[in-house]
């Protein structure tokens, strides 16, 4: 019957449950269903509630670097400009990051907005999930994680199996 349901219930849950159905260990399944179920659902609160703090001072951090280059910079630019003086590198550099700002911002805010939302929807599809979790495997961070949280969801679930 879960499987008639795979929006709701992943493959591990329905394996679980067929596995232990056939064991007569349905009981114990779903009591380790429910913990495990718990136990991700606090794991995730916990993690977003972390990332909260971080993202909240990149985005003031984004803000402020937004409003040096539309406001700040253009209005040392026309300062520095009218002194005539050869101004150093960081200086013009600078002042040619925030001119490319006042000049083509939108364009660039748009491309960035495109550019996340067609992610976000190739993220969706099978083809998008396969590319996306490749790239993260090869990342040796995230490979590391991935592979001890698989260990451990796989440890877990012959745990369980076995004790039935």
């Amino acid at each position: 019957a879960l499987y008639q349901h795979k929006v709701l219930f992943t493959d591990f849950v329905v394996n679980l449950v067929r596995s232990g159905e056939n064991a007569g260990q349905l009981d114990l399944i779903l009591l380790y269903i429910t913990e495990k179920e718990e136990k991700e659902y606090e794991l995730w609160t916990k993690i977003r509630s972390a990332l909260l703090y971080p993202m909240v001072l990149l985005l003031a951090l984004m803000g402020i670097i937004l409003l040096m280059f539309f406001f700040i910079i253009p209005r040392f630019m026309t300062l520095l400009n009218g002194l005539g003086e050869d101004l150093p590198f960081v200086t013009r550099l600078f002042l040619g990051v925030g001119n490319f700002f006042l000049l083509y911002g939108a364009f660039v805010f748009f491309f960035l907005l495109f550019c996340f939302l067609f992610l976000f929807l190739f993220s969706k599809t099978l083809r998008g999930k396969k590319y996306l979790h490749q790239i993260f495997l090869s990342l040796p961070f995230f490979r590391r994680i991935i592979a001890a949280t698989f260990v451990v969801r796989f440890t877990q679930s012959l745990a369980v199996l076995l004790k039935g």
